[in-house]
């Protein structure tokens, strides 16, 4: 697989996610639920990758950035009190979304 290609970056990705994920302390769930939308952790605490990342606006989860010589992006979303975990469909397509 080449660096370069869709598929890496998309793997590049749900890595990024999954590793943001893991190393938080608040709550962290990717739940893409309809109506009001889930509870935010007020709790989650954050610091924006620096270099060439830049922010992205209207974006489902907290916070998000891309690379725009790349578009590797860096996305996070918090929730709290949340009684279902997303399946992995769910997850990949709000990837794909940050992406899009």
């Amino acid at each position: 697989m080449h660096s370069n290609s869709p598929n890496f970056r998309l793997l590049q990705a749900i890595f990024v996610l999954i590793l943001m994920t893991g190393l938080t302390s608040a709550c962290v769930s990717v739940n893409l639920g309809g109506g009001k939308g889930p509870e935010r952790s007020k709790g989650a605490k954050f610091s924006a990758p620096g270099g060439p990342f830049q922010p992205l606006p209207k974006t489902p989860a907290d916070a998000a950035w891309q690379n725009p010589s790349n578009g590797n992006s860096i996305s996070y979303l918090s929730t709290c009190n949340e009684s279902a975990d997303p399946g992995l469909e769910t997850a990949t397509e709000e990837i794909i979304a940050v992406l899009g």
